[in-house]
C-alpha cells in the first residue's frame, strides 16, 4: 500500500497533512466530525441515544434561520450559556436569582419556559403555546417533542422566539430595559421574516442570472477553443484492479483531433488525486508538445477551484495544483476551465479504453470507441 501511493515530486518538503479534509488542512468543522465519528465508534453501548440527537442536530441544522440562532441552541442543549444560576455554581459571586421574577433561581428551564415572563411570551405569540409545568422536565426533553411533533416552519419560529427571549434577557440585565411580552413575538417573526425574504432573492437571482461568459466552455457540450488555441479535455477512471487510467483529447477550434493519449498509473484510494494524475500528464503532454496556448478541461471542481484560487493543499496532489499554478503563470495564454461531465465525455470514453490502450498515443486521430462522439462534437461546432 506504501509503495502504491504516487509520489509526484520528490524535490519538496514533508509536511504534516490532516486526513479529514480534501486539501489536507485542518479545520474545526472537520475536527468536530472527526470527535463525533471516533465517540460513535467508542461508544457502542448508546446507540439509540446518540440517534436521537443526531436527528436533532440534522433537524436544527436545516432550518431556514440566522445562524446565530442555530448558535445559541447549541449553546443551550449543552448547558453552555452564562445564566446566573451556572455562574453561581461555578463559583462566581452574582445574585443567582432570575432579574424579572426575583423568585426563582436562574436556569436554561426557568429562562425560557418557567418563568411567568417567559410562559407570556410563548402564549402571547402566533403559536399560542401554553405551557404546562407539570408535563415539562428538561429544555432538552420539550425541545426534543417540539422537533418530533411540529414541523419546520413552526421549529424555525420556536428558534426565533427562543433567541429573542434571550435577547430580552440579556437587554434587562445589561441595560435594564424590560420589553413587554407581547413585543417579544413581534420583534422574532418580523426579524425571522426578514432573513429569509432576503435568502429567497438571493436565490432567486443566482437561478435568474445568466451564468458568466466563457468563451472557451459550457456545461452541456463541448465548445471549441478561440481561434489558434487549443483544448485539451482530461479525466480519469478507477479499473477493476485498482489502477488509475487517464484519458486525454487535444482539438482545435475547428473541432478537429490534434490527437489522443491514455496513461495508467498506480493504484490510489484518493479519487481527486487520481483526477489530479491525469491533469499532470496533460500538462506533461503538452510541454512535450511545446504549446503555449492551451484551454485545459476537466470535470473535478475540487482540483480546478485549488489552482484557480491558488489555494495550498497539503495532500500529495498538492505538488500537482502547484505544477498547474506555474504552468498557467508561465504561459499566461493558457487556461483551465471545470464542465460538467455531459461536456467531458470523450475524455471519459478514453479513459475507459485505457485499460485496452494503456499508455497510448494517436496522431492526428481517436481512439474507434469516440469517435461518433468527436464526430458529434464536430457537428455542433458546424451547427454554431
Amino acid at each position: 500500500m506504501i509503495l502504491q501511493n504516487p509520489i509526484i515530486d520528490k524535490t519538496q518538503p514533508d509536511t504534516l497533512t490532516w486526513d479529514g479534509t480534501k486539501d489536507g488542512i485542518y479545520s474545526v468543522k472537520s475536527g468536530y466530525h472527526a470527535i463525533i465519528d471516533w465517540n460513535s465508534n467508542s461508544n457502542t453501548n448508546n446507540d439509540a441515544s446518540s440517534n436521537s440527537s443526531m436527528e436533532i442536530w440534522k433537524t436544527l441544522w436545516k432550518l431556514k434561520v440566522p445562524p446565530k440562532y442555530s448558535h445559541l441552541l447549541w449553546r443551550i442543549l449543552n448547558n453552555a450559556i452564562l445564566v446566573k444560576g451556572n455562574l453561581f455554581k461555578k463559583g462566581v459571586k452574582c445574585d443567582p436569582l432570575c432579574p424579572r421574577c426575583l423568585n426563582h433561581m436562574e436556569s436554561i428551564q426557568h429562562v425560557f419556559l418557567e418563568c411567568e415572563w417567559a410562559k407570556k411570551v410563548w402564549f402571547a405569540s402566533p403559536l399560542t403555546l401554553n405551557l404546562n409545568l407539570n408535563q415539562l422536565t428538561e429544555f432538552y426533553d420539550w425541545f426534543t417533542f417540539m422537533t418530533n411533533n411540529t414541523d419546520k416552519d413552526c421549529m424555525e419560529k420556536i428558534l426565533a422566539i427562543i433567541y429573542e427571549i434571550w435577547n430580552a434577557r440579556n437587554l434587562l440585565v445589561f441595560q435594564e430595559k424590560n420589553l413587554p411580552p407581547q413585543e417579544i413575538s413581534f420583534n422574532a417573526f418580523k426579524k425571522l421574516h426578514e432573513y429569509q425574504s432576503h435568502g429567497e432573492i438571493q436565490t432567486q437571482n443566482s437561478q435568474t442570472s445568466p451564468p458568466l461568459n466563457n468563451s472557451y466552455s459550457n456545461n452541456i457540450s463541448w465548445s471549441p477553443p478561440l481561434r489558434d488555441t487549443l483544448k485539451i479535455n482530461v479525466d480519469a477512471h478507477l479499473s477493476s484492479d485498482g489502477h488509475w487510467f487517464a484519458g486525454m483529447v487535444l482539438r482545435r477550434s475547428d473541432g478537429s483531433a490534434v490527437g489522443a493519449a491514455t496513461r495508467v498509473h498506480k493504484g490510489s484510494t484518493d479519487a481527486v488525486m487520481g483526477e489530479a494524475m491525469g491533469l499532470n500528464d496533460a500538462i506533461n503532454w503538452i510541454e512535450r508538445m511545446e504549446e503555449h496556448q492551451v484551454v485545459f478541461e476537466m470535470d473535478s471542481q475540487i482540483i480546478v477551484n485549488a489552482i484557480r484560487d491558488k489555494k495550498e493543499i497539503r495532500k500529495n496532489w498538492g505538488s500537482i495544483v502547484r505544477r498547474c499554478i506555474k504552468f498557467l503563470k508561465d504561459n499566461p495564454n493558457s487556461d483551465l476551465v471545470w464542465v460538467n461531465r455531459k461536456a467531458n465525455r470523450v475524455a471519459h470514453e478514453i479513459a475507459k479504453w485505457a485499460e485496452h490502450e494503456p499508455n497510448s498515443e494517436w496522431n492526428n486521430c481517436v481512439p474507434m470507441c469516440v469517435w461518433p462522439l468527436i464526430q458529434k462534437d464536430k457537428s455542433f461546432v458546424s451547427l454554431a
